[in-house]
C-alpha cells in the first residue's frame, strides 16, 4: 500500500511537470505579446505626441510668418503708391488669407472713398473669383486648398455664393472653359455645404435649379448637392 501512494504520488508529480513543461512556451509567448503590445502602444503613443507637438510648431511658426508677411507690406499698404498698395493688398489676400481679407475688407468698406478702396475691392473680387476657378483644378491639392480657404474666410460674403452658382452653372453650359468639371462642380458643393444657412437662403431658387441640373449617374454629385439644399429645407 505505502508503495502504491508512493507510485501514485510520483506520477502526479511527473503529469504536473510535463504540464509545466508544456504551459512554459504558452506562457513565453503570451508575455511576449503583452510586452510587444505595451511596446506598440507606448510607441503609438510617443508618435502621437511627437506628431501632436510638431503640428502645434508648424501653426505656431505659420503664425509668426504670417504675422512678419503683415508688418512687411503694412507700410506699402498705407503709403499713397496706388501700384504697392496693389501689390500689397494681393499678397497678404494670398499670403495670410484669414487676417488678410479682414485688412482688405476694411479698406474697401471705410467710410472715407478713395482710389484705396476702389482697389482694396477689385483685390477682393479678383481673389474671390481666382479661389472658386482653383475649385476646377487637375490639381487635387489645388482644389483642397482653394476650398479650405474659401470655407474659412469667403462664406459670410452672399457674392461667393452667388458666384460659386454661377461657376456651376458656367461649367454645365460651357465645360470646354473649365479643366476639370467633375471635380470642380463637387468642390462647388463641398464649399455650399459650410455656408451659412441664412446665405444660402437668398439663392433658394438658384440652388434647387443648379442641383436638379446634375445628371442622375453623378451619384457623388448629386449628394453633395443635396446635402446643400439640406441645409435651406
Amino acid at each position: 500500500m505505502p508503495n502504491e501512494k508512493s507510485d501514485e504520488k510520483k506520477d502526479a508529480w511527473d503529469k504536473l511537470s510535463i504540464l509545466g513543461s508544456a504551459l512554459i512556451p504558452a506562457a513565453i509567448a503570451l508575455a511576449g505579446f503583452f510586452y510587444s503590445n505595451a511596446t506598440k502602444q507606448a510607441e503609438d503613443a510617443a508618435n502621437e505626441l511627437k506628431e501632436k507637438r510638431e503640428g502645434e510648431i508648424a501653426t505656431i511658426n505659420a503664425q509668426v510668418n504670417q504675422a512678419h508677411l503683415l508688418s512687411t507690406f503694412m507700410e506699402p499698404l498705407l503709403s499713397g503708391d496706388t501700384l504697392k498698395q496693389a501689390i500689397a493688398m494681393n499678397a497678404i489676400l494670398i499670403g495670410v488669407p484669414v487676417q488678410g481679407k479682414q485688412i482688405v475688407e476694411l479698406i474697401a468698406h471705410a467710410k472715407t472713398k478713395g482710389s484705396i478702396q476702389q482697389l482694396a475691392s477689385t483685390a477682393l473680387t479678383s481673389r474671390r473669383t481666382e479661389l472658386i476657378k482653383l475649385l476646377f483644378s487637375t490639381d487635387k491639392a489645388t482644389r483642397v486648398n482653394a476650398a479650405a480657404e474659401l470655407s474659412n474666410a469667403w462664406l459670410k460674403d452672399k457674392g461667393t455664393v452667388q458666384e460659386i452658382i454661377i461657376n456651376i452653372n458656367s461649367a454645365f453650359d460651357n465645360p470646354s472653359l473649365y479643366p476639370n468639371v467633375r471635380d470642380g462642380i463637387i468642390n462647388c458643393f463641398v464649399v455650399l455645404q459650410n455656408a451659412d444657412s441664412n446665405v444660402l437662403s437668398v439663392f433658394r431658387t438658384e440652388l434647387f435649379a443648379v442641383v436638379q441640373r446634375v445628371p442622375s449617374d453623378s451619384v457623388n454629385t448629386r449628394n453633395a448637392g443635396q446635402q446643400v439644399l439640406q441645409k435651406i429645407k
